[in-house]
């Protein structure tokens, strides 16, 4: 092996600084590498955890859509039944409105016909008495001439 490493130009200084330079490294790595180790293992640590929250909000927020939703749903069916209400009222309300507007009419139109009727009679009364006026007028001019 002597001569293999003298082959290759290497002295005892090579394995004095191999050893040193493996020695700083481990030392370097403790006090450089691993706080960056350190750092990049929390900061996974927090993106894993934010993650988690994120899916939390999201599921959170998805179950208030869903019983936002449900009240929708729930009030928009109460307000159709409220409408229902009203439109039977009205239509109940629009029924009695037409009866008695009809009951009025008919009311009316039994006036009006008995009242014409009563002035048909007077007319008729009246008619007579014009008639044997005239008719004795006729008689006095015919007579008179």
């Amino acid at each position: 092996m002597g001569a293999f490493i003298t082959q290759l130009g290497l002295d005892s200084t090579f394995f004095i600084q191999f050893f040193l330079i493996i020695f700083v490294f481990f030392i370097t790595s403790r006090l450089y590498f691993y706080p960056f180790l350190k750092l990049f293992e929390t900061r996974k640590d927090k993106i894993l955890e934010y993650q988690r929250l994120t899916e939390n909000f999201t599921q959170q927020a998805q179950q208030k859509q869903k019983e936002y939703e449900a009240r929708i749903n729930f009030e928009k069916e109460k307000a159709k039944k409220e409408l229902e209400l009203v439109f039977q009222k009205t239509r109940v309300h629009y029924a009695e409105l037409l009866k008695q507007t009809s009951e009025q009419a008919r009311q009316m139109t039994q006036t009006a016909s008995k009242s014409l009727s009563k002035q048909k009679d007077e007319l008729k009364l009246e008619l007579e008495k014009d008639v044997d006026s005239i008719a004795q007028m006729l008689t006095q001019k015919i007579l008179s001439r």
